[in-house]
């Protein structure tokens, strides 16, 4: 059996372990698979790989934004079907509505410990 692939696109490693061990702990067998940067996602984006059952971004990444690389998803057939879910340490309203509006199925405030993850 083949896993759904999750893509993490975090730049924070404790932020990206924390997302993959809450997969592990509500009982879904997932492959993560972990970017550390906007221009890493984007290259990984017209790589020509598989798309993903689920993109979670970070909205701040060094170099291209979450909000770009959102824009490259978007723009690309091949991820049509992948819904994606923006993370933000923010809590303004402005950035859930810019990320929406961008083509995210869900916006979500990143908590800041494993029990607010799961």
């Amino acid at each position: 059996m083949t896993l759904p692939t999750v893509w993490v696109i975090e730049d924070n490693e404790a932020d990206s372990e924390l997302l993959e061990i809450a997969f592990e702990r509500v009982g879904q067998s997932v492959q993560c698979r972990a970017v550390w940067t906007g221009d890493e996602a984007v290259a990984l984006i017209d790589s020509g790989a598989d798309a993903p059952a689920l993109v979670l971004v970070d909205l701040n990444l060094p170099g291209y934004s979450g909000l770009e690389v959102l824009d490259r998803l978007r723009a690309n057939a091949r991820f049509s079907g992948t819904s994606v879910v923006m993370l933000s340490t923010t809590q303004r309203p402005e950035d859930k509505t810019a990320a929406l509006a961008a083509g995210a199925n869900a916006f979500m405030t990143k908590p800041v410990g494993l029990q607010e993850f799961l």
